[in-house]
């Protein structure tokens, strides 16, 4: 009598399988066939729009004073990886050594040691040429690095 009263559940549970396995497969196909309507409508705004096959195999034949007109409009393709141009090294190199806070207290002691009153040099710069060092140094080594990325 035990066996009557199981199969009744088997057979939820396998109802419940089919269930779910039939919804999986109703789902997959709405969206393949939703991947199918906008393969074809994709497709049809590629017509309209004018980019279809054609639009591969175009070309625009430039000959003598038409091609050097365009090389006066067109600008190289050219990607420049590097900081500095030969102009603008030494203003923006001088703002990044001196945005560091070591450069910013030398100077700050290079300039308050030119004041006799608080100065224990008597007026004179004595940490302007380690200071000079350190920063033409630091300028040297990022010409450097800005030279390579060229």
């Amino acid at each position: 009598m035990t066996r009557h009263k199981n199969k009744p559940e088997i057979f939820k549970i396998h109802k419940i399988k089919l269930d779910v396995v039939n919804l999986l497969i109703i789902n997959i196909l709405k969206v393949m066939s939703m991947r199918d309507k906008l393969t074809s409508s994709f497709a049809r705004l590629k017509e309209v729009l004018g980019f279809g096959d054609e639009q591969k195999n175009r070309s625009f034949p430039l000959e003598g004073a038409a091609l050097k007109e365009m090389k006066l409009y067109v600008k190289d393709n050219v990607v420049r990886s590097s900081k500095y141009v030969w102009w603008t090294f030494l203003p923006i190199n001088l703002f990044q050594q001196f945005s560091k806070a070591a450069n910013v207290y030398f100077l700050l002691i290079t300039v308050m040691q030119t004041i006799k009153v608080i100065s224990i040099s008597n007026g004179e710069p004595t940490m302007l040429p380690p200071l000079v060092l350190v920063v033409f140094t630091s300028m040297c080594k990022d010409a450097y690095e800005d030279y390579c990325r060229h």
